[in-house]
């Protein structure tokens, strides 16, 4: 069994390509895929792994955090919308069975008799926005974090489920996106299965545009305008990510680029406002963050960043929740890097 995590910031493509993913990988779309990738390297080049999966898609972003239990019934209800729509797709149970599937109240279970029902089947897990209910948790209630992803935790037991299915043989593949491998890590030997290639030289360019990407954006929005001084500024301003220290070309985020030409193009000039505001950061759940473990290095790392204009961080692997924390400071930059 592969299983692969891939960490990005908000607004940088992950969601595109785990749909990129499911068209790529899932048995239904077969008939489709020329017309889908046929102009593409990958549709040109397909792997034998292609079409071949019953694809099984979760998306954890939509979730009320506001008490335990509407987080809890959310994850619930999204955990049966995946399952719903894989038992639609896919066919192959009685009515009896996708019935008692679909009552069952506990996602874990929910997932095992899925499993069960499904076991002479391939399935790619794909469960995009991982972490973003989970973040929300840990900014405002430390305390439910430890317990939802805890050993007894809810959240822990579902991914538990999934590692005992790809040991069966039943779970072929499993790929996560999120913005922070807080939650996984947290879960320590309840889902120590996945490798993080988000730090990985080979796959610093995967997602977001390259800088010769966004220079021909540059030419095709703005066609009238200094392309080099447009450019430049791009470039002074985003500044761009390197997210192994061995890479040496930044991405961009692509909800910034897109935003910065097309408030250009509409008036005929720089934007006064450089950063989008659909997705300005939470500012609340920042400063809840940065009273965690180390309130006075956490904010070290912030001053950094104001002063210098870039600061770096570093995932430090650990092998237990208490000791992660100790590194604290640095993955709060992953969030801090959206403003």
């Amino acid at each position: 069994m592969r299983s692969k995590e891939q960490l990005r910031p908000r607004r940088f493509g992950k969601s595109l390509f785990v749909s990129q993913l499911r068209y790529y990988y899932g048995k239904e779309y077969k008939d489709h895929f020329n017309k889908i990738f046929g102009n593409c390297y990958i549709g040109q080049n397909p792997t034998s792994k292609a079409n071949t999966y019953h694809v099984l898609h979760f998306e954890f972003s939509r979730i009320d955090t506001n008490t335990e239990t509407s987080t809890y019934e959310d994850f619930l209800e999204n955990t049966r919308n995946g399952i719903k729509t894989f038992i639609k797709q896919y066919g192959k149970i009685n009515l009896s069975e996708a019935t008692d599937i679909l009552t069952e109240t506990r996602p874990n279970v929910m997932l095992m008799k899925l499993f069960s029902a499904y076991r002479e089947t391939k399935i790619y897990v794909i469960i995009d926005e991982y972490d973003h209910f989970a973040n929300e948790i840990l900014a405002f209630n430390f305390d439910e974090f430890t317990t939802f992803v805890g050993k007894n935790g809810f959240v822990r037991k579902f991914y538990e489920t999934i590692k005992t299915a790809a040991g069966d043989g039943i779970v072929d593949y499993f790929f996560g996106t999120g913005v922070t491998p807080i939650t996984l890590d947290s879960m320590t030997s309840g889902f120590n299965i996945a490798t993080n290639l988000s730090t990985q030289k080979n796959f610093n360019e995967a997602l977001g545009f390259k800088h010769q990407e966004v220079k021909q954006l540059i030419q095709l929005t703005l066609p009238n305008q200094n392309h080099s001084e447009i450019l430049e500024d791009i470039n002074k301003m985003y500044n761009g990510y390197l997210f192994s220290r061995h890479a040496d070309k930044r991405i961009y985020n692509p909800d910034m680029v897109l935003y910065y030409l097309n408030e250009f193009q509409k008036n005929d000039i720089q934007p006064d406002e450089l950063i989008d505001t659909n997705i300005a950061s939470d500012y609340g759940k920042i400063k809840k963050l940065f009273a965690l473990k180390e309130p006075f290095r956490n904010s070290q790392v912030l001053d950094e960043l104001m002063e210098l204009g870039e600061t770096t961080a570093t995932l430090t692997p650990q092998y237990s929740f208490p000791l992660m924390l100790i590194e604290l400071s640095e993955l709060m930059l992953i969030l801090l890097i959206n403003l």
